[in-house]
């Protein structure tokens, strides 16, 4: 599998669990954001990371 053929699919995959994050964070916290987009620690792994390492593991890590 070439690198364009891998990023298509990760691309249109990407927003739904940024969007799902955002919105658990914002029902934990009570309401909107207390600091500014990008402010504070920096995630470790990007959104293609996540999405990749999910299909790589799958089900088979424990929870």
């Amino acid at each position: 599998m070439t690198v364009p053929q891998l990023e298509a699919p990760v691309d249109a995959l990407i927003p739904a669990p940024a969007q799902r994050r955002e919105r658990t964070r914002h029902e934990h916290r009570g309401g909107e954001r207390r600091r500014t987009r990008g402010a504070g620690a920096k995630d470790k792994l990007s959104d293609a990371d996540r999405i990749l390492a999910t299909a790589l593991l799958g089900p088979h890590v424990p929870s």
